[in-house]
């Protein structure tokens, strides 16, 4: 995922960065379209392939609704990565979705998640203090990419991009027109962090580190009985 790539690389190239999250904005693009608002677009629920390709994963506190409807009531999603209405007490919408995209942008540009934690006091400073530009941290991120994170990430939904879409096009304009050439993303995929840099990181949501980790065990668990199983099999 995501996240073990950013442990392992710290930030990504500014094309990679826009490769990656204008995939993202395409999958949003067709969950939205669907009535889906996925409500915890975070770096540990964007997978890379082995070719390279970019997906979002858990829908698991995804909720439906429709140009009449909002979402029902609760905060949901990683604390981290809430937009500033939903750190008021308003439900998400697709724009709160746009939100959390944006903030990944500017983590994959700076290496840096956004910036109010997940601590209850300052996650009420989101509803009230501008994003940063990502290049206040990393002067050499094009002027463009600020511009797109500030948008994404804006106070207001509605100064937000008009859906993930439009977010994605402008990402990919940035990409042809602006920005320098940068490795494939297959070329991210294979590095795995090792166990002390998942037990260092700072959590982005209560557990996550150790939900990681049993995670891996069990996965490791399964293979060894699949192995022993096709042995007692021979």
């Amino acid at each position: 995922d995501l996240r073990d790539i950013l442990l392992v690389r710290g930030e990504l190239e500014p094309a990679q960065a826009a490769d990656v999250v204008a995939a993202v904005c395409d999958a949003l693009a067709a969950a939205h379209a669907a009535g889906l608002v996925h409500r915890d677009v975070k770096p540990e629920n964007i997978l890379l392939s082995a070719t390279g390709r970019v997906k979002v994963a858990d829908f698991g506190i995804a909720v439906v609704t429709d140009a009449d409807r909002t979402v029902p009531g609760g905060l949901g999603g990683t604390l981290r990565y809430v937009a500033p209405e939903q750190a008021s007490g308003i439900p998400a919408t697709f724009a709160s979705d746009i939100w959390a995209a944006g903030a990944v942008l500017a983590e994959c540009l700076t290496g840096r998640p956004p910036p109010q934690n997940a601590s209850p006091d300052l996650l009420s400073r989101r509803a009230e203090e501008q994003p940063l530009r990502p290049s206040e941290l990393n002067p050499g991120i094009p002027h463009v990419l600020d511009e797109i994170v500030l948008r994404a990430c804006a106070l207001e939904p509605d100064d937000r991009f008009a859906d993930a879409s439009e977010m994605a096009d402008e990402l990919r304009y940035a990409r042809a027109s602006v920005l320098d050439d940068a490795p494939p993303l297959v070329d991210l995929v294979g590095d795995e962090p090792d166990e002390d840099q998942i037990l260092g990181m700072e959590p982005t949501t209560t557990g996550d580190v150790r939900a990681r980790l049993r995670r891996r065990g069990r996965i490791l668990r399964v293979v060894l009985i699949a192995c022993l199983l096709t042995a007692l099999g021979f």
